[in-house]
């Protein structure tokens, strides 16, 4: 998801308050390393979640969490960014990466097509 919602935001923050990255599959953890994986096999859903993870963080300070649970969802998401960026990238995910956001890398779903599309102006010369 590109343009994430505040019930997104949520859905992002709830399991890391409640649940340790970690690098395996164990009951009420968050593979992390599945997580990294992905990302550094494909551009896109690493560019993807990247923003995500930095709308995040941004946007965590606005959520009331007492002031422990915020901490650790800060941690949380500054050791799956941390995963994401050591993570050895495969040779498709450098090509891609080399011509970055100047082709887009998602696609809106049909519903959100016409009001990105309206914001759209056309102020040329």
């Amino acid at each position: 998801m590109i343009e994430i919602t505040e019930r997104e935001y949520t859905d992002i923050i709830s399991p890391l308050q409640n649940h340790e990255v970690d690098d395996s599959d164990a009951s009420e953890t968050i593979n992390g390393q599945y997580l990294a994986r992905l990302c550094a096999e494909d551009w896109r859903i690493y560019k993807t979640f990247t923003i995500n993870l930095a709308n995040v963080l941004t946007a965590l300070p606005l959520y009331r969490l007492d002031g422990e649970s915020q901490e650790v969802v800060h941690k949380r998401l500054q050791d799956l960014r941390m995963r994401l960026e050591t993570m050895p990238k495969t040779a498709r995910w450098k090509l891609r990466a080399c011509i970055g956001e100047k082709v887009q890398w998602y696609e809106l779903p049909e519903r959100d097509k016409e009001i990105v599309d309206s914001r759209v102006t056309t102020n040329g010369p």
